[in-house]
Parts: C-alpha cells; sequence; structure tokens
C-alpha cells in the first residue's frame, strides 16, 4: 500500500517513512532517542532519527511488533497528549523497508483506533488487496458488506431490491475480483477492510 492510500484511509493521522529515502547521516550508532517520550512534537530531524532507530529496534522482532511512544502537541488553547505507534514493514527480500507510524489523541474513541491498529497489523494484506477492492463497484461493496454479515442471496435481494439473479451475479464477480473462493477470504477482507466488525458476522 502507497504512502498516499494510507494518508487516505486516515488523513493527518499516519505517516509512512521510507528507510531509503532518509538522510543517511542520521543512521544511530546506539539508541539516543528510543524510551523518550516528547514534551512537543519531535523535529523533522528527530523524527528521522527515531525511524532509522526503530527499525534497528524492530528488525529481528515479530513482524507485527510495534514501538510506542508519547508526545506532547502543544497549541494556543491545548496540550494534549498524544500516542504513536510504528510497525516496521519489510520488502519482498525480508529487508527494512519502511516504518508506518500512526498517531491519535489519548481520548480518541475506541473504533478509530481499532481501525488505525488494523492498518499496522494487517498491512501485507491490505497492500496486496487494496486494489482489488478498489475495483469493486459500490453496488458490490455494498453486496459484500452484507455477505458478511451473513445474509443469504435471497435476503440481500428483498433488502437493496434486485433480483436474486442480479445478486447473485454480483456475488460471482466479487469472488472474481478479488481473487477468492471461500467465504473465509470474503470475511478476512471485509474485516480488515472495515466493512464490518470483527464480532458483526459472529452475532
Amino acid at each position: 500500500m502507497s504512502e498516499e492510500e494510507i494518508l487516505y484511509l486516515f488523513p493527518g493521522q499516519v505517516k509512512v517513512f521510507a528507510l531509503r529515502e532518509l538522510h543517511k547521516s542520521v543512521a544511530p550508532v546506539a539508541p539516543m532517542l528510543l524510551n523518550k517520550h516528547f514534551y512537543e512534537p519531535p523535529s523533522k530531524e528527530m523524527m528521522e532519527q527515531l525511524v532509522w532507530e526503530i527499525s534497528h529496534f524492530l528488525k529481528d522482532k515479530d513482524p507485527y511488533a510495534l514501538y510506542s511512544f508519547f508526545y506532547r502537541r502543544n497549541e494556543k488553547d491545548s496540550q494534549e497528549w498524544l500516542v504513536a505507534s510504528a510497525r516496521l514493514h519489510k520488502d519482498e527480500q525480508g529487508l527494512p523497508n519502511e516504518v508506518v507510524i500512526f498517531s491519535y489523541f489519548t481520548g480518541l474513541l475506541d473504533d478509530v483506533k481499532i481501525k488505525l491498529h488494523r492498518v499496522l497489523e494487517q498491512y501485507d494484506f491490505l497492500s496486496q488487496n487494496v486494489e482489488k477492492v478498489a475495483s469493486l463497484t459500490n453496488r458490490e461493496k455494498e453486496i459484500l458488506k452484507l455477505v458478511a454479515e451473513g445474509k443469504t442471496s435471497e435476503e440481500i435481494a428483498k433488502a437493496i431490491h434486485l433480483s436474486r439473479h442480479t445478486v447473485n451475479t454480483h456475488r460471482k464477480n466479487i469472488y472474481r475480483k478479488l481473487s477468492i473462493q471461500k467465504s473465509a477470504d470474503l470475511l478476512k477482507v471485509a474485516e480488515v477492510f472495515g466493512f464490518i466488525s470483527a464480532t458483526d458476522h459472529n452475532e
């Protein structure tokens, strides 16, 4: 998934740092910023230094490991604390490629935090499937959501005023566009891309 695609999902909350584009001069000899919290937003230079340190810290850890820190945003009428969480993404050769960092206010609603964590935890799946999901029409996305919620073709047809045959045709097109064959695969797409919550199909 490109930086533009992630920023579109969560504008102002997600930043992608491509390690190859950072100044090599900030590559750490020894950690200087890890385990620190910041009483003001880190400067561009500090953030680049921190990104390098995070990449070195996470490179040998579990691929879903996160590094988190706090910083305070100083504004005229507010000094709110934010939480920043980072995940290291590797390329096809298993080499560190980029660091994805998202930030949210400590009082942010839980459902938004869950969606943000999903970006990091399901990064590979999102990257591999974002274009496929984007190729779905609005009607196909509507039907995907209803199927993932456990609705039958007949129930969907009645709900959106289509024939059962048309609904089945849409379902075939959804499976074809997503390159999937099993309902479990469709459920994963629906969960990761936010069409349903993880508990919707279990209720």
